[in-house]
């Protein structure tokens, strides 16, 4: 059988994870899914998409060995998206990069919440998708863009995830445990 729905049983099993933890991410907001009221896994009448799991896995990517908490990088990931399969085979990437802003006519203070950068500067961000060339060529023409329109505001941050990855990795995981993906195209 062709999974297009998972349980949380089946989201739990793909990570590696038991149902309590995968609960307590959920509940304290830490994933990339979408957590409604009755979410409850131990029931497993909750249903998530192989999208659900492919967010999930990519935050992981971003998340584990050293890499940033997996609050921050369910943020990026669910922000950015993950965006369709290619169709020439490259592998495709999602990118956020983040500006340090400075308050001014565009922006007053308090238009954005502060952070423990300070009280005179704020967070940007920007999102691009595609093969690493395309998103590496966006962000370049983007950085320059911004320096000119912005000059109060300084790139400082890049994040890179390949989302081909996350899925290949992803769908062996899914079929060692026998279950069987639908195509996300």
């Amino acid at each position: 059988m062709t999974h297009t729905k998972f349980t949380a049983g089946d989201l739990a099993s793909l990570f590696n994870w038991s149902l309590i933890r995968l609960h307590e991410l959920a509940c304290a907001d830490e994933l990339p899914i979408v957590v409604s009221e009755s979410f409850r896994p131990f029931s497993h009448q909750d249903q998530f998409s192989y999208s659900d799991a492919l967010m999930v896995e990519v935050a992981r990517q971003m998340h584990d060995d050293g890499g940033i908490s997996i609050l921050a990088a369910s943020k990026l990931v669910l922000n950015a998206g993950i965006g369709a399969p290619r169709e020439d085979g490259a592998d495709h990437w999602i990118a956020i990069v983040r500006y340090r802003n400075t308050w001014g006519d565009s922006n007053p203070r308090g238009s954005i919440p502060v952070t423990e950068i300070g009280h005179d500067e704020y967070w940007s961000s920007s999102h691009f998708a595609g093969s690493l060339g395309e998103v590496t060529s966006a962000i370049t023409a983007e950085i320059g863009r911004s320096a000119k329109e912005h000059p109060g505001s300084d790139p400082a941050r890049i994040f890179l995830a390949n989302v081909s990855t996350a899925d290949r990795r992803l769908r062996n995981r899914a079929a060692a445990l026998g279950l069987k993906i639908a195509s996300l195209g």
